[in-house]
Parts: C-alpha cells; structure tokens; sequence
C-alpha cells in the first residue's frame, strides 16, 4: 500500500486527481488523502502521518509551500 497525498486548495481539481489515481489499474494499492493546503499536510505529517507520494498544487502560498516542503 502506498499513501498518497494531494495538495490543492481547489477542492474539485484533488478530487478529479483522486478519482484518476484510485480508478487506475492499481488504484487498489494506493492509499490516497487530499489537502486542501500544505499546511494541513505539515500538520498531518507533524502528527505522525506518513507519505510516500505528494502531489502538490504549484501555484500555493510560498509560506504555505515553504512549511509543507520543510516537513517532509
């Protein structure tokens, strides 16, 4: 299994990336959260959760970007 993040603070382009990636051929084997900014990634990561794939939005708040990057 392998835990995927979304980062995107438009709701429906995370959840359109979230509908391809579990339809996939090997959408069975992915474990896929969406957030809707990096902050709440670094929150879930400080938190003790884990990632092994990030999709990142590349238009997001340099602070924003800056806390989630430092995080990983």
């Amino acid at each position: 299994m392998y835990a995927v993040s979304i980062v995107d603070d438009q709701r429906a382009h995370a959840e359109r990336l979230r509908s391809l990636l579990e339809g996939g051929p090997h959408g069975a084997e992915l474990a896929v959260r969406c957030f809707s900014g990096a902050d709440e990634l670094a929150d879930y990561l400080a938190a003790g959760g884990s990632v092994d794939i990030v999709f990142m939005d590349i238009v997001l708040a340099e602070d924003d970007a800056d806390k989630a990057l430092a995080a990983l």
